[in-house]
C-alpha cells in the first residue's frame, strides 16, 4: 500500500487520541474542582486506580502512532534501515574509515535535526559544528546511542523516537511536542 492509503487513517487515528487526552484533561479538571481526598502516597496507589490505567492506555496509543509514523517514514524513503536499539532506526549513507566512536568520546558532528513531516529543527553544517562529549547529553540521548554505533568519517542518517529525542514537550523553540525526530549525521571527527 503507497503512503497516501495510510494517512486518512493516522490522521483519524490522531484526531481520536488528542479529543481522548482532551476529554480526559476536562474530566481531571473537573474531579479535581470537587471535595479533596486525603492524599495517598505514591507508593500506596491502588493497582486498579481506574484513572492510572486511562494514562497508562492514553500512553500507550500515542506510542502506537508514533511507531506507524515512523513505519511509514522507512516504508516511503529511498534508504534502507535498521533497527539498532530502544526503538533508534539507523542508515548509514556513508562509509568512514576512522576509529569507532565510544561513550565518553570528543566529538565533533554537523549534522541536521529535522521531524518526520521534513520540517529542519536545526542545522550544524560543515562549517558551524557541534562539539560534545558522547553519553553526556542530556535531552538528547537518543543522539547518544546513535553516535556509538559510528566510527569517525561515517554519514548516516538516525530516526530516534521522542522519548529519546526531546520529549513529550519539545523544546518549545523549533521541536513539537512529542517528536520523533530524524538526524541526518554529515560529518563526525572523533577528537578523543
Amino acid at each position: 500500500m503507497g503512503l497516501n492509503q495510510h494517512t486518512p487513517n493516522l490522521t483519524c487515528l490522531k484526531t481520536v487520541v488528542k479529543y481522548t487526552a482532551f476529554m480526559f484533561l476536562l474530566s481531571v479538571i473537573s474531579v479535581s474542582c470537587t471535595k479533596k481526598k486525603p492524599q495517598i502516597p505514591n507508593n500506596k496507589l491502588n493497582q486498579n486506580d481506574s484513572s492510572s490505567s486511562e494514562i497508562i492506555r492514553l500512553n500507550q496509543l500515542l506510542v502506537e502512532v508514533e511507531e506507524n509514523e515512523i513505519k511509514t517514514y522507512i516504508d516511503s524513503s529511498s534508504y534502507s534501515f535498521s533497527a539498532i536499539e530502544s526503538g533508534i532506526w539507523m542508515s548509514i549513507t556513508k562509509q568512514g574509515n576512522g576509529k569507532k566512536i565510544e561513550k565518553n568520546s570528543l566529538v565533533e558532528v554537523a549534522y541536521q535535526v529535522e521531524t518526520l513531516q521534513g520540517k529542519i529543527c536545526y542545522a550544524f553544517t560543515k562549517e558551524l559544528k557541534k562539539q560534545f562529549v558522547v553519553g553526556k547529553l542530556e535531552k538528547q540521548r537518543g543522539l547518544n546511542i546513535a553516535l556509538t554505533y559510528l566510527k569517525e568519517g561515517d554519514e548516516a542518517i538516525f530516526i530516534v523516537p521522542s522519548n529519546l529525542a526531546y520529549g513529550a514537550l519539545g523544546d518549545t523553540k523549533s521541536v513539537p511536542p512529542r517528536a520523533s525526530i530524524i538526524y541526518r549525521i554529515f560529518t563526525i571527527k572523533n577528537t578523543h
